[in-house]
């Protein structure tokens, strides 16, 4: 019995020193992966366009819709102050507010720097607990009652030591200072996450809604023009989705959606509807790190006739 018990002793030894080298191995590696980001942004943002599609991106002369947006980023994006207010979440309420579009921005509860500063005590029994500095950063709280508070403490302070910067070079995330705030939970009454109408504006105007459902058990995209006309770009896992009904407010959405691309060569705004109003979720300025997968090569062909950077290729605008 007691060399039983040694041979266990010795095996969850073993185990925890195998666990220690992976996770070391792992920790290692992600740091290897910053630095790199943090000397090349653009090299980390090509291997992911190569990743996604086999094949270098197109720089020189870019034609579809990710290669343009990957030129802007780089070239226009990372150097405009606006840009990243408007990639920070918190930053974003300002310009919105500054824009007189108040009413399209959920309520929130409160800003903070750190996990313990959060007064969960005085939140209402449902929102939703978001960092301001990347994506995917969010905890849904339908009722607080059944919170674990130490995990989403723990998830928080994870996702504060983040900079999505290093993530895929997306280089417009570099400068924002991470926060944790506190929103509004937008109920739509299916009882589910509401459906997410992600408008992508090019100079000004919305020339298509991504709609996307079903993002608990795995998201669906589609793709509409402005007048909610299926267009059947979307490929991959993410297709196969059912259209929504049009939301009774979408011309509010696109009317607000003009106002606050206006200025920017592209900028994805997304809405969601709310018993028939409008409510503004975040601004994308680079979706899927200049790399989007899930839509046809004829699709982003399109995308990218939308989008004119020739000025900005010739120094003519900045």
């Amino acid at each position: 019995m007691e060399r039983i018990k040694e041979f266990f002793k010795r095996f969850k030894s073993a185990r925890a020193v195998v666990a220690a080298y992976r996770n070391t191995k792992l920790w290692l590696k992600k740091k290897h992966h910053e630095l790199r980001a943090r000397i090349n942004p653009l090299k980390v943002n090509r291997e992911l366009y190569v990743r996604n599609h086999g094949k270098e991106p197109n720089l020189e002369n870019p034609e579809n819709f990710n290669e343009k947006v990957m030129w802007l980023l780089h070239n226009v994006y990372k150097y405009d102050p606006l840009v990243t207010k408007c990639a920070d979440k918190v930053g974003m309420r300002d310009y919105i507010e500054e824009l007189g579009l108040g009413e399209v921005l959920p309520d929130i509860y409160g800003v903070w720097k750190r996990p313990k500063d959060v007064p969960w005590d005085e939140l209402p029994e449902r929102f939703v607990v978001k960092c301001n500095h990347g994506c995917g950063c969010n905890i849904i709280c339908t009722d607080k009652s059944s919170l674990d508070r130490k995990d989403a403490n723990k998830k928080l302070r994870r996702w504060l030591r983040q900079n999505f910067a290093y993530m895929y070079g997306e280089v417009n995330y570099k400068n924002i200072k991470p926060m944790i705030f506190a929103e509004e939970f937008l109920d739509d009454g299916t009882g589910k996450q509401p459906v997410d109408y992600k408008l992508m504006c090019f100079h000004g105007e919305p020339r298509m809604i991504m709609v996307c459902t079903q993002r608990e058990t795995g998201a669906k995209f589609m793709f509409t023009d402005p007048d909610y006309n299926d267009l059947s770009l979307e490929k991959g896992w993410h297709a196969g989705g059912t259209l929504p009904e049009r939301p009774d407010c979408l011309e509010q959405m696109l009317e607000a959606g003009r106002q606050i691309s206006k200025g920017f060569p592209f900028v994805r705004v997304d809405f969601y509807s709310i018993k028939g109003k409008p409510y503004l979720g975040e601004m994308t300025f680079s979706p899927l790190g200049c790399a989007i997968d899930y839509i046809t090569d004829d699709g982003l062909k399109m995308m990218g006739d939308w989008l004119d950077i020739s000025a900005y290729k010739k120094g003519e605008r900045k």
